[in-house]
């Protein structure tokens, strides 16, 4: 295979990688908080049948599993002399995501169930619209600051760093913002605490928006020329690229990972939308202890990704995510056992009890988010050496939009399977019957997926010996290391460069 020679391209300052990257902190914080207490606020606060919130969730996720492909179309095809390809996207994705956050956690108390459902997804879908303007973009932008490999996967290190501090930002402020008032003893339950996270969000949102805008704006020239270059060499049409979505399920390997990665993530799914229910409720968690429970998650998720680097090395990487799939589920039959015995422990020593399964799940998980691309990238590199074609970025963008429509589903299921326990909107105590229906929903919400997850991998069966070596060569050497990169890194981002 030919190898491509490039010119040195200037060195991306760290300044610039960092007030590059900060922009993930400010989209991070604003869609982490929307995922993490959409359906607590809408059903518990709002009193929106959990059926509805699924369906607006729902509604919400597809579109944004259907606008992904089509914004990074139109990002690629763009040629604005001011802006160039990426940088107008940017500048309307802060703005638009900034204010229809403020709107969405604003919806008026006083309205009908059915207006405040109109509201919320009204909001949602603008909200995914503009994640989509920043997401798609931003993540292209990343691999084109730097022709060098090195580099450019420290590029996207930086800017992971920044989304993860945003996806824990929101716990931890949330544990501050709903502490106890006379209204509302649990302040898990006052409108105020959520508008209040608006504003902050919103805030660094803009902020750091305009420090990613201004701090990468002046590698535009050098983006429109190589625009020029590339655009001799043609683009795929939207028709194209849905309809290889289906033919892709034609191949054995690709059917078990995008099924397989589709399937596992519904656990998580689960546990983000309804977790808030069973620590509540359930396990009757303070609303500062909750908060430390989830942040435990979210750690252990990070921390635990040097231990899946060595297992892959030790082993291989079916190994690892099965393993990674058999720690979540046995946090989650801990977990289980806690739930049935729940009334046999004292509510102030629930915490300590619960923090094992949590610790246990979230370091599996881990596994979940950082694995599955980079099999999909084996198996890309395999095709690749037959046909020499890449289509790395393309079926880990299949992936992407056959997880979000599984999500999707997995919401709907959840907010009506809220609705048939008895769940009653806006009260701050459930039945017992709900309290155990709740618990249900968790653990067999999540074990079932992992399940079926096993089974899915166990049928992948690339070993690193089989990638050509010439493949190993290429990764490091092609023009397009930008993609191979995130492959390499293992990356959780998804592809956004279509």
């Amino acid at each position: 295979m030919s190898k491509h020679i490039h010119k040195k391209t200037p060195v991306v300052s760290m300044f610039t990688k960092i007030i590059y990257g900060s922009g993930d902190l400010g989209y991070g914080i604003c869609i982490t908080t929307i995922t993490s207490f959409m359906m607590f606020f809408g059903n518990s606060v709002c009193g929106i049948p959990g059926t509805l919130m699924g369906l607006c969730m729902a509604i919400s996720t597809c579109w944004d599993a259907i606008t992904d492909p089509i914004c990074g179309y139109y990002s690629d095809k763009l040629r604005h002399r001011f802006w160039g390809k990426r940088h107008g996207f940017l500048v309307i994705a802060f703005i638009g995501l900034a204010l229809f956050n403020l709107l969405f956690w604003s919806v008026p108390r006083d309205w009908s169930v059915v207006a405040k459902f109109f509201w919320l997804l009204i909001c949602l879908l603008f909200i995914d619209t503009f994640g989509t303007f920043y997401a798609t973009p931003n993540a292209a932008l990343g691999t084109e600051l730097s022709s060098d490999y090195a580099e450019r996967t420290t590029i996207q290190s930086v800017k992971s760093i920044f989304f993860l501090i945003g996806t824990l930002l929101p716990t931890i402020l949330m544990a501050v913002l709903q502490a106890g008032t006379p209204e509302f003893p649990d302040g898990r339950y006052n409108p105020d605490s959520y508008m209040n996270m608006a504003y902050i969000g919103s805030a660094i949102c803009m902020i750091t928006g305009f420090l990613c805008v201004t701090g990468s704006y002046s590698y535009v020239p050098r983006l429109k020329a190589k625009a020029r270059q590339d655009k001799e060499k043609g683009n795929r049409s939207l028709k194209e690229i849905f309809s290889g979505f289906f033919s892709t399920f034609k191949t054995p390997i690709y059917r078990t990972l995008i099924l397989g990665y589709s399937v596992t993530m519904a656990s998580s799914a689960f546990l983000t939308s309804a977790g808030l229910y069973v620590l509540t409720f359930t396990f009757k968690i303070p609303t500062v202890e909750m908060y430390v429970l989830l942040a435990m998650l979210f750690l252990m998720t990070i921390f635990s990704q040097p231990l899946w680097i060595w297992m892959v090395k030790r082993f291989d990487k079916r190994t690892a995510i099965i393993t990674g799939m058999t720690m979540t589920i046995l946090g989650m039959v801990y977990m289980m056992v806690l739930f049935l015995i729940r009334d046999s422990i004292v509510v102030e020593a629930m915490t300590m009890y619960i923090a094992p399964a949590i610790i246990l799940a979230g370091g599996g998980m881990g596994a979940l988010y950082s694995l599955p691309h980079s099999m999909m990238g084996d198996a890309a590199a395999i095709e690749k050496s037959r046909t020499n074609e890449e289509k790395t970025g393309t079926y880990t963008g299949f992936m992407t939009f056959a997880n979000k429509l599984g999500q999707a589903f997995t919401s709907l299921v959840v907010g009506t399977l809220i609705d048939v326990i008895g769940f009653r909107q806006g009260s701050t105590v459930q039945t017992p019957e709900v309290e155990w229906g709740l618990g249900w929903i968790v653990i067999l919400g999540t074990l079932i997926p992992l399940i079926g997850g096993i089974i899915f991998y166990s049928r992948y069966n690339i070993k690193k010996s089989d990638i050509p070596e010439q493949e190993v060569v290429a990764i490091e050497d092609t023009v397009d290391e930008g993609r191979r990169s995130r492959i390499i890194a293992g990356d959780q981002a998804d592809w956004k460069d279509v």
